[in-house]
């Protein structure tokens, strides 16, 4: 229904020789953004901790392992997901504008 919104109904089905318009390919970036930020976020999540303890003389970690083994046992898998709001709105508009431009450009420059 989203494609058909964007593509009027009376434009062909995209296909090998109908291109994605830069809109769709936007759309897809933006939809990329929920499985990137499912994994993503944990890994921010304890990259994070690690970076705040480098600058603390009391190290509660022993590496990324240690801090995600560690933040599972203290307080459960949701513990890694803390941020998951804030990441999504940085990688939902961030990879829709970075697929667009990208083909954009890529198609400029095939001219």
């Amino acid at each position: 229904r989203l494609v058909r919104q964007i593509r009027p109904q009376d434009e062909e089905v995209p296909s090998k020789k109908s291109p994605l318009s830069i809109a769709e390919l936007s759309i897809a970036g933006a939809l990329s953004g929920i499985p990137v930020t499912l994994f993503e976020t944990p890994l921010e999540r304890i990259k994070c901790l690690l970076q705040v303890q480098a600058g603390s003389p009391i190290k509660m970690y022993n590496g990324p392992v240690d801090c995600g083994a560690q933040l599972i046992e203290q307080a459960g898998v949701s513990s890694l997901y803390r941020g998951t709001a804030i990441t999504a709105a940085r990688n939902i508009p961030g990879l829709a504008v970075w697929f667009g431009t990208y083909e954009l450009l890529k198609r400029e420059m095939n001219q």
